[in-house]
C-alpha cells in the first residue's frame, strides 16, 4: 500500500478540532477512469486511542478523482494512520495512507 507524499497537518485535541481529509487518486487513474467507491480507515499507531474508527464523522465523499472524509475529536498524544481504499470503473482497487498527529499547538 503506497504512502501519500506527505502527512496531514496535526489536529488540536484541546479544541476538539475536526477537518476534512483528502486524497487525490488522479495520478493513479487511467484516461476516463472514475472513482466508484471509497472506504476510509483510521488506525491508532500508539494505542492511546482505543476507538480510532470513531474519529470518522459522517459519510465519505467522492469529488472527481478526490476522496474526502471528515475526521475529528482525536486523542492527545496519538498518531493516526488514515487510509483510503477506492474501487474504480476499470475494476482497480487502489489504497493509500498518511499519518496525522494529535498535538496541542506550540
Amino acid at each position: 500500500m503506497p504512502r501519500a507524499i506527505k502527512d496531514f497537518s496535526p489536529l488540536d485535541p484541546a479544541s476538539l478540532e475536526t477537518a476534512v481529509f483528502t486524497f487525490d487518486f488522479g495520478r493513479l487513474l487511467g484516461v476516463s477512469e472514475t472513482v466508484l467507491t471509497v472506504t476510509w480507515l483510521v488506525e491508532s499507531l500508539f494505542n492511546v486511542d482505543l476507538t480510532p474508527a470513531s474519529r470518522l464523522i459522517g459519510s465519505p465523499q467522492i469529488v472527481g478523482t478526490q476522496v474526502l472524509q471528515k475526521i475529528g475529536t482525536a486523542i492527545a498524544g496519538e498518531t493516526y494512520r488514515i487510509t483510503a481504499t477506492i474501487t474504480t470503473s476499470a475494476s482497480q482497487t487502489l489504497t493509500t495512507y498518511s499519518h496525522c498527529q494529535c498535538v496541542s499547538p506550540s
